[in-house]
């Protein structure tokens, strides 16, 4: 736990440390809390930082306006000290919740694009196949082979489709066999 009495030591702190939350006043000497916050956002270092307001000027209602502008939540003052953690703890897990889910729904839909891909990929692969089938086994096909069936292997078990990734690499290793073979 660090602490600052002032605007720029937040900002100095912040990026020095990389804090995972902060917990910000809004009436600070300096600056207000609302600026901090904005020059907190803007900075690479601290842009994603949880952020928690607290004042005596906070309202409930204000919640979604408070969250606009990149804030988790709210402590309202005056507040019992002894309570405190359990609040930033509830904060915290509803932060890394919706981060959690947010991150599934990306994953899903780079899962869709995938398998909305998978036909070409595997054209590619047959085509591959086929062009040493009918001019013979050079090296140079087998080499393009590999590399199509390695990738497969690797992406389709990412995104969850291990019957392919085993396929895939079973594969993997056969033509990676032809390639290491004595000629």
């Amino acid at each position: 736990v660090l602490s600052f009495a002032a605007a720029r030591h937040a900002f100095e702190l912040a990026a020095r440390e990389e804090p995972d939350l902060i917990l910000l006043d809004i009436m600070m000497p300096d600056l207000d809390g609302f600026g901090v916050l904005r020059a907190l956002r803007e900075a690479e270092t601290t842009s994603s930082i949880p952020i928690v307001m607290m004042s005596a000027a906070l309202q409930s209602q204000d919640t979604p306006t408070y969250k606009a502008l990149g804030c988790i939540g709210l402590v309202v003052k005056p507040f019992d000290p002894s309570l405190l953690p359990e609040r930033l703890d509830e904060l915290w897990g509803r932060h890394a919740e919706r981060r959690q889910e947010a991150h599934r729904k990306e994953f899903e839909a780079l899962r869709r694009t995938y398998l909305a891909e998978l036909g070409e990929k595997l054209r590619a692969m047959d085509d591959a196949a086929s062009v040493l089938v009918r001019g013979g086994w050079d090296r140079g096909g087998l080499e393009t082979l590999y590399h199509l069936v390695h990738r497969m292997a690797g992406s389709s078990g990412l995104y969850r489709l291990p019957a392919l990734s085993r396929a895939a690499g079973a594969l993997e290793g056969i033509v990676k066999r032809l390639l290491t073979a004595p000629t």
